[in-house]
């Protein structure tokens, strides 16, 4: 388990490393892991938490420690960065930025700047000014304009991203519609349109946005 669910895949900068990498090798002590069976292991073991398992010699359910976090994410992004698809850069871009929501890092600047680092090449000059010394909404506004610009209006594939402007924990200084990309994990997060319907009750009053019904 030490292996599979490791601290070290939650790390920005090393789903960076992982996903520009040519060829990447997991080291443990002197024996060199196949990169495809870890990453298929780690999946395993975050897809467990759907499992009940039962002994076989007894019949008993078995406890299992649930993982709390999908480690198998760093292998997701490399498949995004080294994916030659027609989907557009600002669309890969935005998954990019969805799966790093519950990533660690220290600065919240490195939010956007672990993401540039693996898409850099894709926006040419337009995401070089973002590098320079700005406030932290500052950045992550330039950044969601950038993203937005590089989409279009006309495609809806940005409006996942859209939703996490949504959290419960904003920076100060940051537009309504600008997710705050460093508090964006679980605990920040509001509960999803679909789980609030799924759990109404028959006797429950429809469910509506806005404070008067239209």
């Amino acid at each position: 388990m030490h292996l599979l669910r490791n601290s070290y895949f939650r790390r920005v900068w090393i789903v960076q490393e992982v996903a520009l990498a040519k060829k990447i090798a997991f080291l443990c002590g002197d024996h060199e892991l196949d990169p495809h069976l870890l990453e298929q292991s780690v999946l395993g073991s975050w897809l467990i938490k759907n499992w009940v398992l039962y002994d076989l010699d007894t019949s008993e359910r078995m406890r299992v420690q649930i993982p709390f976090h999908d480690d198998s994410i760093v292998f997701k992004i490399r498949s995004i960065i080294n994916y030659s698809g027609d989907e557009g850069n600002a669309h890969q871009t935005i998954r990019i930025a969805n799966l790093l929501d519950d990533q660690i890092c220290s600065a919240p600047q490195d939010r956007v700047l672990g993401i540039l680092g693996m898409v850099e090449r894709e926006f040419g000059n337009a995401s070089q000014a973002l590098h320079g010394s700005m406030s932290i909404a500052e950045l992550y506004t330039q950044f969601s304009t950038l993203l937005f610009e590089a989409s279009g209006l006309a495609k809806t594939n940005w409006w996942s991203y859209l939703s996490m402007a949504f959290n419960k924990i904003r920076i100060d200084g940051l537009p309504s519609w600008v997710p705050d990309l460093h508090n964006n994990d679980t605990e920040s997060k509001r509960q999803p349109y679909e789980s609030m319907l799924a759990a109404q009750g028959s006797n429950d009053p429809p469910w509506q946005a806005s404070s008067q019904p239209r």
